[in-house]
């Protein structure tokens, strides 16, 4: 690994700055709908910036603009679901695979391996659970409902806590590859002078001052990290990354690491803004509603405050002018003639109401949070809350897909990059032949929920038309229920042994 790669004055060095200036520019075309969804959605977080650098938190006065939560209940929903379906702390997010090929006919060292890879795969999920991503998986998953999101994994001494930190969304900066996906990625932030030798000891930073003055200085210094892969120059076949620093216009520093997950930075995105790298997430569509939604709160609320708190008028030798409209608990001059009388709104707001609910709905909806659903007094069947929840599974296949390889996988791979880099991972080898392993995501459960929704109907079907005897005379039912048991992933069911279950056919 070889360090000033990228030196000043040279061609890469002002190609460098060139890319990093198109991704503001790139981020600046969609930070004022961003900053519109921020508003609504999650009003205490900063806003992106339109121009070099990131925003400062404009505090939290805009939540006293909003009349109605239903959107902030949508986000807060979907990334509770996003978190628990994609990342959950309970089970293993991946599922990891080796070339069984080179094990044929030797059924004793394929079994080695798998224990070898199960051992592996635990060590693996345990320095994760140990990190702080739980921690901050909720601030990642509400900015994918808008936007990109971004996590960073540094390196760490060998059997430490990992880290695991959060990007904010003004901190990002990405550009598109050749490939459509992410090539150049950094984070931009503004930090005092006196923490820079701590996050990057391996900086010369005395043309900002001397180190005994930095100590104790408390100005503030935009420093952009990043990395991008340098294509064309791989080692064995692993991906070279070229990291760098830059503040003040230069890199301070820069180096090459070698390995697909090398790079500490790690951007997720979900529908993608071609040809920039920036996303937009599926709550995008749910800001029209959303405003809507909230001038009706608002209107309901003006109109309810009115009817509590009328208006007077009274008579006085004065012109009356209603142009700027009636503020509820005042009183208003006439000319004499008239008597007091109090000026109630008319109508009873029903349309409002109705409408009201449908853009609730549609908000929902659109962050795929509306079912299953129940529909009136009556509970909904079995079948139809899996259908429901199969449909709902089928609508997020698509972006959920991009999420699993751009953040499960990738953040897989790089605490296991770590790890073997710090020894605390070995190559796993049989009969002295290194075994090579891959993870690879989970499948999704929406075919397997509409299995088990197949399943469901016709059994009831069955049961309908010959009656629940032939049904258990014909249907073996503790492997039906074990099966169902498995496709819908419940965890609470208890098979119980054929012979303590005398109900039940063995």
């Amino acid at each position: 690994m070889a360090e000033d790669i990228i030196k000043p004055g040279t061609p890469e060095h002002a190609h460098l700055l060139e890319r990093i200036h198109d991704a503001r520019t790139d981020r600046a075309h969609f930070a004022p709908t961003w900053n519109d969804f921020i508003a609504m959605a999650c009003p205490w977080k900063p806003r992106v910036s339109t121009h070099n650098t990131t925003a400062i938190p404009e505090g939290t006065e805009d939540q006293f603009e909003i009349f109605d939560s239903t959107l902030q209940d949508a986000v807060s929903d979907f990334a509770a679901a996003e978190h628990d379906e994609l990342t959950p702390e309970y089970k293993p997010w991946t599922k990891h695979e080796l070339n069984e090929e080179m094990f044929e006919g030797r059924q004793a060292q394929l079994e080695q391996a798998r224990d070898v890879i199960d051992q592996r795969v635990k060590a693996i999920y345990a320095k994760i659970r140990e990190s702080a991503y739980s921690e901050i998986a909720s601030e990642l998953f509400t900015d994918l409902a808008m936007m990109n999101g971004m996590i960073s994994v540094p390196m760490a001494k060998a059997f430490n806590r990992y880290v695991v930190e959060y990007v904010p969304a003004a901190e990002q900066l990405v550009e598109a590859g050749v490939q459509g996906g992410v090539d150049l990625r950094a984070r931009e932030r503004p930090i005092r002078v006196r923490n820079l030798d701590r996050l990057f000891p391996k900086v010369n930073w005395d043309h900002i001052a001397p180190k005994q003055q930095r100590v104790k200085d408390a100005r503030r210094q935009v420093v952009t990290e990043g990395c991008y892969p340098d294509w064309g120059n791989e080692q064995g076949g692993e991906t070279r990354w070229i990291y760098f620093i830059i503040q003040g216009g230069k890199v301070r520093y820069s180096r090459d690491f070698y390995g697909d997950a090398a790079c500490p930075l790690i951007p997720i995105r979900t529908n993608v803004a071609a040809p920039t790298g920036y996303s937009v997430g599926p709550g995008i569509k749910a800001l029209a509603p959303a405003r809507t939604l909230n001038q009706l709160s608002y209107d309901e609320l003006y109109r309810i405050d009115k009817s509590l708190r009328p208006p007077l008028i009274y008579d006085q030798d004065r012109v009356f002018d209603p142009d700027g409209s009636l503020e509820p608990g005042r009183s208003y001059a006439r000319m004499k003639g008239t008597q007091i009388e109090e000026m109630y709104p008319q109508g009873n707001g029903g349309e409002a109401f109705f409408k009201r609910d449908e853009l609730k709905l549609e908000i929902r909806r659109a962050l795929y949070v509306d079912k299953p659903d129940q529909r009136g007094k009556t509970p909904p069947t079995a079948a139809q809350w899996v259908g429901e929840q199969a449909e709902a599974s089928r609508r997020t296949v698509m972006h959920r897909a991009r999420i699993q390889r751009e953040l499960v996988l990738a953040l897989v791979r790089r605490f296991e990059w770590i790890m073997e880099r710090n020894g605390e991972l070995q190559p796993i080898k049989v009969d002295g032949k290194v075994v090579q392993v891959k993870s690879i995501s989970a499948l999704s459960r929406a075919a397997d929920l509409e299995s088990a929704q197949m399943t469901m109907q016709t059994l009831s079907f069955a049961a309908g038309t010959f009656g629940p005897e032939a049904l258990a005379q014909t249907v073996d039912v503790r492997a039906t229920m074990e099966r169902l048991k498995a496709r819908t992933g419940d965890e609470n069911l208890v098979m119980l042994p054929p012979q303590e279950n005398p109900n039940v056919p063995a």
